[in-house]
């Protein structure tokens, strides 16, 4: 995995063997005033052009990854403005969205990136910022994130981008 980040006074670039743990403390959602506010109730009905589909539960500001035919929703801020872990697969061919797992920690306003076959969910809000990134498998069902490695601060409301193999965090708060 290869990751690049900038913006929000942190420019580095990082692998999961050698980043370095994450400094403590961040005035984030808490302090900050930044004031979460979910725009979905469940169930939600997502349409296309030619489709629809109705999510397992309503939920904003998630973490989206697209493998091939597949898009992975991960984390977000679930109705009642709470943190989730759920990671909801989209299959665009079958036109089906089903509960493919959890992260390990509860997120929204988090980036994500595909790593290979599974995705990476990195930083996002809960109570603070948070500098965990997760890598959940994409190829398996009914699966669980696990914590890779650590960005150099906490860090939320980030854009992503996956160029070859690097993908590129951008931005955000914390």
């Amino acid at each position: 995995m290869a990751l690049a980040i900038a913006g929000c006074g942190a420019s580095a670039t990082h692998t999961a063997s050698g980043s370095p743990a994450t400094p403590a403390g961040s005035a984030g959602h808490a302090n900050g005033g930044h004031v979460s506010t979910p725009t979905t109730t469940a169930p939600t009905t997502l349409t296309g052009a030619d489709v629809a589909w109705t999510l397992p539960a309503g939920a904003s500001r998630m973490a989206v990854v697209v493998h091939g035919g597949t898009v992975d929703l991960l984390g977000g801020l679930a109705t009642g403005d709470v943190s989730t872990t759920r990671v909801v697969r989209l299959d665009t061919a079958a036109a089906t969205a089903t509960t493919a797992g959890s992260l390990v920690t509860a997120v929204h306003d988090t980036a994500g990136g595909p790593d290979g076959s599974a995705d990476l969910v990195l930083g996002g809000g809960a109570a603070t910022e948070r500098s965990d990134v997760q890598l959940f498998e994409h190829g398996t069902t009914a699966s669980n994130a696990t914590t890779v490695a650590h960005l150099p601060a906490p860090r939320s409301d980030a854009g992503a981008v996956t160029l070859g193999a690097t993908t590129y965090l951008l931005g955000g708060f914390g």
